[in-house]
């Protein structure tokens, strides 16, 4: 039989940021009212923005002057490191200067990878560039995948495009 056993309100403070989250569990269900489904989450530099009319946000920590986080759409989240930035329903797990601007893309960290059409994905490394839907990167340098499902496993200077998958001579080790 169910019943109502909790409500508690929690709240965040840090620095001069505050916030609050309000759960309830009903017969071991959580539920939410459509106004606490909405609520985003900003924590780390005080200059970290989430753009107005965004909801249900997150930007775990990080962020310095002069390399703010930004969130740009609904459901974006940053999870630290230094001036990410993350558009619907995107994710950037930390690292420097990334860009998740595809709805559902997702670059886990290093810096100056740009994951900008729908499930696109970079695991980390410098310069990386998932410019297709589905795109897959693992790492490495300035590598690209620039059509649908195409993958690059790691190495330096690779392009994966018209739906191929590359493995890269340079991450291989072979001579170019």
């Amino acid at each position: 039989m169910g019943s109502i056993l909790c409500c508690l309100p929690i709240l965040f403070v840090f620095g001069h940021l505050a916030w609050s989250q309000l759960a309830s569990t009903y017969g071991g269900a959580s539920f939410k009212t459509s106004a606490q489904e909405f609520r985003n989450v900003m924590m780390g530099f005080s200059g970290n923005q989430i753009e107005p009319r965004v909801v249900a946000a997150t930007i775990s920590g990080g962020g310095r002057y002069g390399f703010p986080h930004r969130v740009y759409g609904d459901m974006g989240t940053i999870g630290g490191g230094a001036g990410n930035e993350a558009f619907s329903l995107a994710t950037v797990g930390g690292g420097e200067g990334n860009l998740a601007s595809g709805i559902r893309t997702t670059i886990a960290g290093g810096e100056n990878n740009a994951a900008t059409l729908d499930s696109a994905t970079i695991g980390g490394g410098y310069g990386n560039r998932a410019a297709a839907s589905h795109a897959t990167i693992a790492g490495g340098i300035a590598n690209a995948a620039t059509e649908v499902d195409a993958t690059v496993g790691g190495g330096s200077g690779n392009t994966a495009s018209e739906r191929s998958n590359q493995a890269g001579e340079r991450c291989m080790g072979n001579p170019e």
